[in-house]
């Protein structure tokens, strides 16, 4: 009994909390009503696509998160700091790179540099096992977006497929509360 709670509450940690189709459908009204004063991002497929490149309409939701002095930090699995570097300097946002999300490391990291209750801060990402899993088990709010590109890295390809599959269950459990 006591192994299948375990397997139950690692299940719960692969649910995201809210779900949209981009960053850029969060309404700003969203964050203020929910309090949230740091939202840490992933990087590929959330915020750019696979040429590392971002929407004006982006930028844009960028500047008025940071009207309302939320703090914007990137949290990437990227090992290529160069990349990370250019998108942090584009979008103007502070990074951690090769985070080896779902560690807690990096997540906790920003939250102790940043100085903010973890209540009040939320990860926005495109994958359940990295972003979703790793905010829910350090104590933050999550958001999972769809994708931006359908190009990606194989890891993220061979993944997709159990998402999809978690998705269906999530989805069909909610509209049944």
């Amino acid at each position: 009994m006591k192994s299948y709670k375990k397997i139950k509450n690692k299940i719960k940690n692969l649910r995201p909390d809210f779900t949209f189709k981009k960053v850029e459908d969060i309404p700003i009204n969203f964050l203020i009503d929910n309090h949230i004063k740091l939202i840490m991002f992933d990087m590929d497929n959330t915020l750019v696509n696979y040429k590392y490149a971002h929407t004006d309409k982006l930028k844009e939701w960028i500047k008025k998160a940071k009207e309302q002095n939320i703090k914007l930090y990137i949290l990437t699995n990227c090992k290529n700091e160069e990349k990370v570097k250019k998108v942090s300097k584009k979008l103007g946002i502070k990074y951690i790179h090769h985070a080896s999300k779902p560690r807690r490391k990096g997540f906790e990291d920003i939250i102790k540099e940043e100085n903010v209750e973890k209540k009040y801060v939320l990860m926005i990402g495109d994958q359940i096992f990295t972003d979703v899993f790793g905010g829910n088990n350090v104590g933050v709010n999550t958001v999972l977006v769809e994708p931006i590109d359908s190009k990606e890295k194989v890891v993220s390809k061979v993944k997709r497929p159990f998402e999809k599959l978690l998705k269906k269950f999530f989805f069909k459990e909610r509209k049944a509360n």
